[in-house]
Parts: structure tokens; C-alpha cells; sequence
């Protein structure tokens, strides 16, 4: 394989490469490769942290990113392999975005098998599975490869959500209809977090909440949204494209996005803690529509 940027200081190098299938984008099936444009690797808090970026031309240029992010790897640990199904093992998403919108897919099934050299510097994987975006949208990747050399010695500021840490409070309710009637979601595993700005994809807020019960234990996630800088106290779901709400249930994959109902925050996430509830119908890869009420409190 060769190379896709110079290794000055301490910048990431190497290559990455997916068959891609997204009936959401002309031609469907595609080879993504990485371009070496936005070519990443670093660690942070035990994890390792993977980005890497094509741009092509779809009716418009696009770009289209594949994130990867995994426990550390001690030097020399080979075939270590993740499911994705298990956001606890490994978080990935692909993304494609443009000049009006950025559209993200979470990985919901499939596997990784990663390598780590002797060196402790140089990476390679393979990986295939399936990424839901929120509205449902299904995207198969497989033929996964990745070769890359080089950790980067401070993560970008651009790429690295800040504030990425289990914060205190909760998000309570119930969801009602569809595959998954539960009347005591209870999420005390919680996040807060600052994503900022990341090409055409605006800086936002994200308050997400991870539930797991069941026998076999099953990981349920409710994941709000705003755009950076919003300071109204109440978002239309079925209109305002500046706040949003969905809900995963990683096993299955099942993903869903609110269309219709309303947002409410009494304490904004920017403020220090985020405070709310919200009432709203989803609708996504589940055979019906359902509706999902929930309080929310995230320091």
C-alpha cells in the first residue's frame, strides 16, 4: 500500500479502503479510499480514535467519512477482533456530508479485527457490518481495510469532542408501540458533550443516555441534539432542523429518528447541564411508528 501523507510531525499516514453500498447517493455502490485529507489516528482516555476521508462527486462534491473508535491496544496484540453491535466494545460511524446537510450512520452490526505492531505505531484492521442512519437508512460496507503509521501527538481540536466523559443525572420514560414497548427506560450511564464544527457539519451539543437490561442484556440509546449557539427553549421535531432526537437499540439494529413532536429544554447544554423533556413520534427501520416520552437532567 502507499502512503497518503508525509509523517512530519507526528501526523497520521497510510491508507484505507471499503466497499461501500448507500442507496442514498449516485452511483450506489462505490470503493471508498481514503484521500489523505483528513487521515487520523490518535489516543485519548485508554481508547484509540480512527478518521479517514474521501471526497467525491455526487450530484455535488461530497465528503464521506469512516469513524472508528476502541479500547487501546498494548503493542504487539494481534487479531483482536470487536463486534459492533456492542458500542461498549467499539463506536463507529460513516458520514456523508455536504454543502446543505451532513447525514451519519452508526454501525450496528459486523466486526473489526484489529493489529497493533511491536512498534506500538502501526496500525492495520479489517471490518465489514451495516450503518443505520437516523431515519433508517441502511449502508453495507464490507471489504474494510485499514494500514495506517503514526499516532498524532495532541488530537485535533476539529476532530475531538471535548467534555467526552460519563456525567451525572439521567434520562427516564418510556417508549410505546413499535418492537420495543418499555415503560421504565432508565438511563443513569449519560454523556454530555461538544462536538466542534467538522468540515460543512456545524459545532452541536449531544446529551445521549445508554440503557442496558434484559436477559440477554440488550443496550437501548436516546440521543439529543442542537446546534450550537440555539437559545429557545422549545424545538418543533417535525420542522426545525437545529435540534433532534433518536433512539438505538444496538442488538437488533433498530434506529429511529423523531418526525414529529416537540423538544423542550428548561436549562440549555451550553449552560453546564442539560434539563428538558421531550414528547415525540419516531419512525426509522422498525416495521411501525412509536412514540417516546422522556425527562431528561445531565450535568
Amino acid at each position: 500500500m502507499t502512503h497518503s501523507a508525509s509523517v512530519t510531525n507526528n501526523q497520521t499516514i497510510g491508507t484505507a479502503e471499503a466497499d461501500i453500498h448507500n442507496i442514498e447517493i449516485l452511483p450506489p455502490t462505490y470503493k471508498f479510499k481514503d484521500d489523505g485529507t483528513n487521515t487520523r489516528m490518535w489516543r485519548r482516555d485508554g481508547r484509540i480514535y480512527i478518521s479517514v476521508r474521501q471526497s467525491l462527486s455526487h450530484i455535488g462534491m461530497t465528503g464521506h467519512f469512516l469513524t472508528f473508535r476502541f479500547r487501546d491496544l498494548n503493542p504487539g496484540e494481534t487479531n483482536v477482533t470487536f463486534d459492533f453491535s456492542n458500542p461498549s466494545e467499539i463506536f463507529s460511524t460513516y458520514t456523508v456530508n455536504n454543502h446543505q446537510s451532513s447525514k451519519p450512520h452508526t454501525f450496528a452490526s459486523g466486526t473489526m479485527t484489529v493489529s497493533l505492531a511491536s512498534s506500538g505505531d502501526h496500525l492495520t484492521a479489517t471490518f465489514s457490518g451495516k450503518a443505520y442512519s437516523g431515519l433508517g437508512n441502511e449502508v453495507t460496507i464490507t471489504a474494510g481495510d485499514l494500514d495506517l503509521k503514526g499516532f498524532e501527538a495532541v488530537p485535533s481540536s476539529r476532530m475531538t469532542p471535548s467534555g467526552s466523559v460519563v456525567r451525572e443525572g439521567y434520562i427516564a420514560g418510556f417508549i410505546d408501540g413499535g418492537p420495543d414497548s418499555v415503560s421504565d427506560f432508565i438511563a443513569t450511564d449519560v454523556e454530555r458533550i461538544y462536538v466542534p464544527q467538522w468540515g460543512s457539519q456545524p459545532a452541536y451539543w449531544l446529551v445521549r443516555g445508554f440503557w442496558v437490561a434484559g436477559q440477554p442484556a440488550v443496550t437501548r440509546v436516546i440521543v439529543i441534539t442542537l446546534v450550537e449557539g440555539q437559545d429557545d427553549p422549545e424545538y418543533d421535531l417535525s420542522s426545525d432542523d437545529k435540534a433532534s432526537v433518536s433512539y438505538t437499540i444496538h442488538s437488533q439494529p433498530l434506529i429511529g429518528s423523531a418526525y414529529t413532536g416537540v423538544l423542550r429544554f428548561s436549562a440549555l447544554p451550553g449552560t453546564g447541564e442539560a434539563r428538558g423533556s421531550f414528547d415525540c413520534r419516531m419512525r426509522g427501520n422498525a416495521a411501525t411508528d412509536y412514540q417516546v416520552i422522556a425527562e431528561f437532567l445531565v450535568r
